[in-house]
């Protein structure tokens, strides 16, 4: 299983509505609300453009901007599928999910091999566990 199914099962697990996991179907990536389970198209695949931190994906800002209420969901625990270089390099994208870790006690976070000592960086307190598909 992947890290979405992962998150997703996380997530009834233990009762968790606070966050996100994102779903890719047909060159779409489509963001499911854990706390109303509504599915939003946040981006579309597109042809690479150099220099752009996301250079595979074309996001719809609206769009984005349209989920970011999951974040703020009550609870003690957050999750967060994925934190990429949209928000760790260019300060977009779930920007407020990165602002939510902080904040709560318990944060399941995806993120990509290459971005975590950026994370350990911005967290310096936080616990991590590397968790790969074997």
């Amino acid at each position: 299983a992947g890290k979405t199914s992962r998150l997703s099962r996380l997530a009834r697990l233990y009762g968790i509505r606070a966050g996100v996991v994102t779903l890719h179907r047909d060159g779409l990536r489509i963001a499911r609300r854990l706390d109303t389970g509504e599915e939003i198209v946040v981006a579309r695949a597109r042809e690479p453009v150099a220099d752009d931190p996301t250079p595979r994906w074309s996001f719809d800002r609206d769009a984005m901007a349209s989920v970011v209420a999951a974040f703020a969901a009550p609870g003690d625990a957050l999750i967060v599928d994925e934190i990429g270089p949209l928000e760790l390099v260019a300060g977009e994208g779930w920007r407020d999910a990165v602002l939510e870790i902080g904040r709560r006690p318990i944060t399941f976070l995806s993120l990509r091999p290459s971005l975590f000592s950026e994370a350990k960086s911005r967290w310096p307190d936080a616990e991590f566990r590397y968790i790969h598909r074997r």
